[in-house]
């Protein structure tokens, strides 16, 4: 395809280096505190507020409830202790995408990445933006016919906000996530500390011992079904691996990141939890559409009733900007891998940053929202099959212990976690499907639904009609004209 080599007066790549950036590539600029950012920024999204109500429906009881909290956590650090090995043994951006890619093939590697660019990382981004809106509207627009309507222009103005300050700075990008992490975590402690203050007073008789295990059910198939809901929370455990090589000191950073945020996040979750029930009744819980600020209510004076609404909102939008820093480096490396338009794996050659990569991911987000194309069902169904994906990636770690123990590996794990990370997970996907066989099938077909799409477009490009390739050298040219950008690292020249 062609590659448009220049803009008028100087080179793209004169510019870059003119500013010292050593040519066109993603910069290391993210340090151990942005990686925690990153992660927890993603965890702590909308999920924390409206999760503990579908858990406890499944469960029955606050006992079960907080024990589905501490198995998602467990599932979740297991997890990502492989990660990080993985991370460091296959040091390059993209997670558990390029990981599936390394051991089983481009075919299964394009479904992870159908999946993930098609419904998972747009409708999170999506869904976060939407509590975002509602909350922010409703207040102002309450029983106005156009209230939704308002909910999801601002939401859609959210979305274009932070892929537009994503596309100016990598830096300001990743301050931003920074201060709003920064933000919900101290709201979250905020809520801890009433709750507690509220369990000490004996107000409450929610966590007496005969109440805490009232109810509790015996079906294993409902705490599948509860964890599902409950890992929607802690979305975002594997997404420092996705920015890799944006990482300083990976070595060192990524294996500290990923344990302080999963200890750190696992703790917020399970001690909000108790906040929960120390203040709320199971029954009082069941019917509340908004956990956190019922709680807020009971516990905060008046005149601070506002501030755990904006608390939420700031963490939901908070945790779109997370997610659109990550998912933009799976849309990146997919184009890298010539698995999606090579367009989208180029840079701006000022700002370095991946500026196609980062509107597909908020186009697709704000397309989602405008159309309101089933989000909350289609992540309903995508959740199962994402957690066959991450069994496909830990399932990776063992093969190369396997077939190539030579390699460097500067974090290793005992070799019993991805075990035991396997077994977790393929209990949990068997009883899933069993208790939803609907939600888990529609999720499957999706997904397979990538082979043929695989097949016509991706596999043997060479063979592709005249026509289809010279759209697509046009529509590369056109865009790196459009958007000023250059293939990373200054790539070999294709001619036309």
């Amino acid at each position: 395809m062609s590659i448009v080599k220049q803009i008028p007066e100087k080179t793209m790549t004169e510019k870059v280096t003119e500013k010292g950036g050593g040519g066109t590539r993603l910069q290391r600029t993210m340090g151990l505190w942005t990686g925690i950012s990153i992660i927890i920024g993603n965890i702590i999204g909308g999920g924390i507020f409206v999760s503990p109500v579908a858990v406890l429906r499944s469960v029955g009881s606050p006992a079960g409830a907080i024990l589905v909290w501490a198995f998602c956590g467990l599932l979740c650090m297991t997890g990502a202790f492989c990660y990080a090995e993985l991370g460091l043994t296959i040091p390059t951006s993209g997670g558990d995408y390029i990981y599936v890619m390394r051991t089983f093939g481009p075919l299964l590697a394009f479904l992870r990445l159908w999946i993930a660019i098609l419904v998972l990382y747009p409708v999170q981004q999506a869904i976060m933006a939407w509590v975002f809106g509602q909350y922010v509207v409703y207040p102002f627009f309450e029983g106005c016919p156009h209230d939704e309507m308002a909910a999801k222009l601002l939401t859609a103005a959210g979305i274009a906000v932070i892929t537009y300050i994503n596309c100016k700075s990598t830096k300001v990008g990743t301050y931003t996530n920074n201060v709003f992490t920064l933000s919900k975590v101290l709201a979250l402690c905020l809520l801890v500390i009433m709750g507690f203050k509220t369990m000490l007073q004996g107000v409450n008789k929610n966590l007496e011992s005969e109440n805490m295990w009232r109810g509790t059910s015996t079906n294993i198939g409902d705490y599948a079904q509860a964890c599902l809901s409950g890992l929607f929370a802690y979305q975002g455990w594997s997404y420092l691996n996705f920015v890799v090589d944006e990482l300083e000191e990976p070595k060192k950073n990524l294996p500290r990141g990923i344990i302080i945020s999963l200890v750190g996040c696992t703790s917020i979750y399970l001690l909000t939890n108790l906040a929960y029930f120390a203040v709320l009744s199971s029954d009082e819980l069941l019917s509340s559409e908004a956990v956190a600020i019922d709680v807020a209510n009971r516990t905060l004076p008046e005149w601070l009733g506002w501030l755990i609404p904006i608390c939420v909102a700031l963490s939901c939008i908070g945790g779109v900007n997370g997610s659109i820093i990550v998912s933009s480096r799976i849309f990146f490396i997919g184009a890298k891998e010539k698995q999606i338009p090579s367009l989208i794996a180029m840079i701006h050659h000022e700002s370095l940053t991946p500026i196609p990569a980062l509107l597909a991911t908020g186009g697709l987000s704000i397309a989602y929202i405008l159309t309101g194309a089933g989000m909350f069902d289609l992540m309903s169904y995508c959740m199962f099959s994402n957690w066959v994906w991450y069994s496909c990636a830990v399932a990776g770690l063992i093969y190369w212990r396997i077939k190539r123990p030579d390699l460097p590996r500067p974090y290793t794990v005992h070799l019993i976690i991805p075990i035991f990370f396997m077994i977790l997970c393929f209990g949990l996907l068997i009883f899933s499907f069993i208790q939803q066989p609907k939600e888990c099938g529609i999720g499957l077909i999706i997904s397979l639904i990538g082979v043929p799409v695989y097949y016509l477009l991706v596999a043997n490009q060479d063979k592709h009609p005249e026509y289809l390739k010279k759209f697509m050298r046009d529509l590369t040219r056109q865009g790196q004209l459009l958007f000023q950008v250059l293939p990373e690292d200054d790539a070999p020249v294709e001619e036309e």
